[in-house]
């Protein structure tokens, strides 16, 4: 499998440096892939989350016209997209126990770039 880590103390041998480099390319493109992938999939999000970020769109950009897109953004992804990275077992994505370990690290790896 290919590994995100890129603490490099949580990595073992002569080579962690060139192994963090190396992960931090890999957690990028995985980064890069997940954001195409939400960015492709506004279509299929739910009506009441869209209605949502219009309000909160119409809102904001009334007192801070240039900061609208960073709000809808900040809320879809701090709300919506990142807690179902770290923990998609509570939205029904996976079932309890599926997740391994390190999958679950890369997750929340992706997470933190997306946040």
């Amino acid at each position: 499998w290919v590994s995100f880590e890129v603490n490099g103390n949580m990595l073992n041998g002569d080579n962690a440096n060139e192994s963090v480099v190396k992960n931090q390319q890999n957690l990028m493109d995985a980064c890069e892939k997940s954001f195409n992938h939400i960015n492709g999939s506004a279509d299929q999000c739910p009506l009441s989350l869209k209605k949502v970020c219009r309000y909160l769109r119409d809102i904001v950009v009334t007192r801070f016209p240039a900061s609208s897109k960073i709000s809808v953004g900040g809320l879809f992804f701090l709300r919506y997209a990142c807690p179902s990275f770290v923990a998609p077992e509570r939205f029904k994505l996976l079932k309890p126990g599926v997740l391994q370990k390190h999958a679950r690290r890369h997750l929340i790896l992706i997470s933190k770039v997306l946040q």
